[in-house]
């Protein structure tokens, strides 16, 4: 759901597209998109960017999208694994996405962004690292990846938390950030 229009849902699937529908009116949407090599997975509004969302895609990347232009990405990026959840989270002046990455465990990305005079969002982008545990021959299969808010484990506060799940072990791992 668009927390910014509050009538705006996007959707993807195995067909390799992401779809944007206006829920006043499900006959059509109001736009498609299929610039993937593989199923979109996932998708989430910017919490705070009117036009930004995040989309991951089986084809191992996540992207940046405006809906003001869908021809093409803001930005993309590989993850090593197909992404099969992408979250928001904000700290100080910067915005953070958390994805999923299936077989390549988890990746964090920070961007900070600015709006020009045309009002259009500039984007700086970089990976702050991948979170893969190795556990010996098990094969790890990340299914789930979130922020944890308000979370307090010791005195060593981290700059936040996130947690992790694995399919295949059964497994759910908390990890602490420090920036």
């Amino acid at each position: 759901l668009d927390p910014h229009s509050k009538t705006r849902i996007l959707s993807g699937g195995d067909d390799c597209k992401f779809k944007l529908w206006d829920m006043r009116s499900f006959q059509a949407p109001m736009a498609t998109c299929n610039k993937f090599d593989a199923g979109v997975t996932s998708s989430q509004w910017h919490p705070h960017q009117e036009h930004i969302f995040a989309v991951g895609s089986y084809d191992e990347t996540v992207s940046l999208w405006d809906d003001r232009n869908l021809k093409t990405e803001v930005l993309r990026s590989n993850t090593g694994g197909g992404v099969w959840r992408v979250k928001w989270c904000s700290v100080s002046n910067y915005d953070y996405l958390l994805t999923a990455n299936m077989q390549g465990g988890s990746s964090l990305f920070k961007f900070s962004s600015e709006l020009s005079s045309n009002d259009s969002t500039l984007f700086n982008f970089n990976i702050i690292g991948n979170i893969n545990r190795s556990s010996g021959t098990s094969q790890q299969l990340i299914y789930g990846a979130c922020f944890l808010r308000n979370l307090k484990v010791d005195e060593d506060l981290q700059d936040f938390w996130i947690a992790t799940s694995s399919f295949y072990e059964n497994q759910f791992d908390i990890w602490g950030i420090r920036l």
